[in-house]
This record gives structure tokens, sequence and C-alpha cells, in this order.
């Protein structure tokens, strides 16, 4: 039986006498649990049933073109939307895997203003003009195992496993808020430790390296928040349920 190193897991109350930054920078990916209260959840879930209905209402109105196929067959297609307000990315056949920026028809996330400031501190140090991008992740039921790669500015590049040279970006950080629980059989995620501190930008290498070791995956509750650096390696896993794996992101980087 495969085991996994488990996710280190911080109650909200008790993160004001904790830094947060140095915890990202030490672990790569945190989670903050207790973080949303039922009636909130409830909000996340409106928004993300509206964006579900509202994508393929604009995904027949023939305004995207593809931006780039990106070669392994679980990857599939990216569209943009001749505004670029929207990215979208499609399975092989053609069905919606997941949106990439939707930020112009986002309603406020509940907390945000508390989360804003939490991310304050990773990038207190840098002069650049921090660019936030908000979507959601639809985990279809029986939908595959992604691939290893690190988050980066998806509107110029990517950093897949066919990314032979993906410059990072300096500060990049990645909020994923599930909407239900995660858990082994719906697809929770799956990191590489310690991967955010190597600079090998093949990826390939980077598995080879930790092939043997054991990766962190873990049990993840429905009112908690995963906070991780886009240095980190990781991969969204299957989805082997008969119900979605709902998920909304909100990522952070450097102009």
């Amino acid at each position: 039986m495969i085991s996994y190193e488990k996710l280190l897991k911080i109650p909200l109350k008790e993160i004001k006498d904790i830094d947060i930054s140095m915890l990202i920078e030490e672990h790569g990916v945190i989670c903050l649990t207790d973080f949303y209260t039922k009636n909130e959840i409830d909000e996340l879930n409106e928004i993300y049933n509206h964006l579900q209905k509202f994508i393929p209402i604009i995904q027949k109105n023939n305004e995207f073109s593809k931006v780039r196929q990106i070669g392994s067959n679980t990857i599939g297609t990216y569209l943009t939307h001749k505004t670029d307000d929207i990215i979208l990315h499609l399975r092989p056949d053609g069905k919606l895997r997941y949106d990439i920026s939707c930020n112009k028809f986002f309603k406020p996330l509940p907390k945000m203003i508390h989360i804003n400031n939490l991310i304050e501190n990773l990038f207190k140090n840098y002069n650049s003009k921090c660019i936030v991008d908000q979507g959601i992740i639809v985990s279809r039921p029986k939908s595959e195992r992604g691939d290893w790669h690190r988050d980066n500015n998806r509107r110029r590049h990517t950093s897949t496993l066919n990314s032979i040279k993906t410059e990072l970006c300096p500060r990049y950080i990645t909020i994923l808020i599930p909407l239900v629980d995660f858990i082994f059989e719906n697809g929770t995620p799956e990191f590489i430790v310690n991967s955010h501190n190597d600079s090998e930008i093949n990826l390939n290498k980077i598995i080879k390296k930790n092939e043997n070791k054991k990766t962190i995956r873990d049990f993840i509750d429905l009112n908690s928040i995963i906070i991780m650096t886009g240095r980190i390696v990781h991969r969204g896993m299957g989805n082997n349920t008969n119900k979605d794996r709902p998920t909304i992101w909100i990522t952070y980087y450097l102009e």
C-alpha cells in the first residue's frame, strides 16, 4: 500500500501568531482549516454554479482562438477569448476541463480581503505589480490524473513535462478552495516534497530524483483552503467517484 506524507494543517484561529510566508518557503504547501463557515461555503457554491452555467454560453459564441496544444493527451487544448478575459482548458474530446482566467465574471469571494492580507506579506519585497487571476476547476467523474507541473503565468507560458526550459516566476502563489471534501477517491492533489526548493527547470529530472520517495497527499476538509507556491511540483489526481470535485482557485504572481 502506498503511503504519503501529511499536509501541514493549521486552524485559522491559530495563524495570528504564525509567519505564513515562512511556512510557505519551508514547506511549499500548507492547508488552513476551519477557514469558511457553512454560509460562506454556500456562497462559494453559488459563484461556482454561476460560472458553470455561464462558460458553455460564451464558449458557443465563436470568439475563442486556440492558444497552444501541449503535448500530453491528458492536457488538451487551451482556448483564449478575444478579450483575453477568459482562457478555457479543453480535454482532447473537446469538453471543458477547466477555465483558466475569468476574473471579469467572478463575484467577490467571501473572506477575499482576509486572503489578500495573508498573501500581501509574501510579495512585500517585490516592486513589480501583483496580478490576481481566478478560475474554477471542473473535475468530472472518472476524469484522468493530471501531469506533474509547476504553476506559472498561463497567459504567457506553461510549466509541464513538455516544457524543457521554463522560467519560474520569482513569486507565484496558488490558493485552492475545495467545494467538497478532497479525498483519495475524488483526486486530492499530490505534491513532490521540497520540489519548490529545486532550481532544476526540467521536470523529468525532478520526478526521476524523487520517484522512490514519499509525496505529500492528504484529505482536505470542505471548509479549508490550500496555499502553495507555484514552484512546488504537483498534480491533480483522477476523480474515481460519480460526483464532480469542484474547486475555486486564485493565483497571485508578479507582472
